[in-house]
């Protein structure tokens, strides 16, 4: 075999390897009965620790571990609203660019499969060019991006209507619901409806020893440090929250 049919061949087994993974730890999961670790994110969609915790945690671990997993995202914070005779008026802690952008993630939420609207989110929080684009234009990328190219004219017109003004509300209920304890700050992390400080540093860590099922091939080796004692309590705080987006 030359090098060029060896490298396409290697490539053709990752390829197969990233799609079969997933299904496979699915299967796993439903043979033994075990829940997916529910991970609940509350964040903005332009606050620099919401967008750091995303590319760096979110983002990685999803890929690795999403068979195992159940991401719910709630784009709202510390966003302030007025109501109107139609709609409302929000007022955004970054910018007015953050309410249309958890609008797009709202509104993604309700027009795409589950599946879609994480990685659409994941991508957009992900977005590092230098100045930002426009949220829109970010949104429009990461559509086609994750497959949802046809979705995305349904989104934007959510995201530019009534329709994104009732679902920004709707996330804004949410996040004023939550309690003991209240947020203090964003990213606001529950893993199974409890709040986690340790998931903002090590979400991968904290996703394999939650789950009860079969671990996946990634997780002995954490598993291992836990047993011998050498993982963080959950009661430590975030090292970075000097980053984290509070209440002001």
């Amino acid at each position: 075999m030359d090098t060029k049919s060896a490298a396409q061949t290697l490539m053709v087994l990752m390829l197969s390897a990233s799609i079969v993974w997933p299904v496979m730890t699915y299967i796993i999961a439903k043979m033994t009965g075990a829940e997916p670790v529910k991970v609940s994110l509350y964040d903005e969609t332009y606050c620099p620790a919401c967008r750091q915790f995303v590319k760096e945690q979110l983002g990685p671990t999803w890929k690795e571990l999403n068979g195992i997993m159940a991401v719910d995202i709630v784009a709202y914070g510390w966003a302030e609203e007025t109501p109107l005779e139609t709609g409302y008026n929000f007022t955004c802690q970054h910018g007015p660019d953050e309410c249309t952008g958890n609008m797009i993630l709202e509104c993604a939420k309700a027009h795409v499969s589950h599946r879609h609207f994480v990685k659409l989110a994941i991508c957009f929080m992900s977005e590092d060019s230098n100045p930002l684009p426009s949220p829109l234009v970010v949104g429009r990328k990461c559509a086609q991006r994750v497959g949802a190219k046809n979705n995305w004219s349904a989104i934007k017109t959510c995201a530019t209507s009534v329709e994104g003004l009732e679902l920004l509300h709707e996330a804004g209920v949410k996040f004023h619901s939550l309690k003991d304890p209240e947020p203090t700050w964003v990213p606001w992390i529950l893993i199974n409806g409890k709040q986690s400080d340790k998931a903002e540093e090590d979400l991968k860590s904290v996703i394999c020893s939650t789950y009860e099922g079969q671990p996946p091939a990634v997780c002995p080796s954490i598993k291992a440090q836990e047993v011998q004692g050498d993982s963080p309590s959950d009661s430590e705080t975030p090292s970075d929250s000097n980053n984290q987006s509070s209440v002001v």
